[in-house]
């Protein structure tokens, strides 16, 4: 079990990682720097990590099955993001009276559909709700 445990090493340490995804498909682990804004995936073949900077703190992303893209959680939106080359096209955009919120995490289902929570950035007052995005693009806020 001496490969049980793998240590990457590499020049950036990130501000605030989270949001592990595996993806079966490129054989590559995938996660959000949240503070950092950046998308980080390391590939287990060669063990290179690389990243990509978007323009707002990240929550999630999360594989599209029949898509060579994501869905993901940037800022106050859910977005279709695709990072070669970096697009983002906006599905969502939640909150506009909530200036102070942004999307934090978020996983698929069985079904396809995604939920999300959003949360304050100053991490001082519960504003957050929670969100279910449909397969088919609907979105119904769940709980506040």
């Amino acid at each position: 079990m001496a490969d049980a445990v793998r240590i990457v090493s590499r020049e950036r340490r990130d501000q605030r990682g989270e949001g592990l995804l595996w993806s079966a498909r490129e054989q590559a682990v995938y996660w959000t720097d949240i503070l950092g804004r950046r998308v980080n995936r390391l590939q287990l073949a060669d063990g290179r990590v690389d990243d990509w900077i978007v323009p707002d703190m990240i929550g999630w992303v999360i594989e599209r099955r029949d898509h060579p893209n994501f869905i993901a959680g940037i800022g106050r939106e859910i977005v279709r993001l695709t990072l070669d080359p970096p697009t983002i096209e906006t599905t969502a955009a939640l909150e506009p009276d909530r200036d102070g919120n942004r999307m934090n995490d978020a996983k698929a289902d069985p079904l396809g559909r995604i939920w999300a929570g959003t949360m304050p950035r100053s991490c001082d007052r519960p504003s957050g709700a929670f969100y279910r995005l449909d397969a088919g693009g609907a979105i119904l806020q769940v709980d506040e």
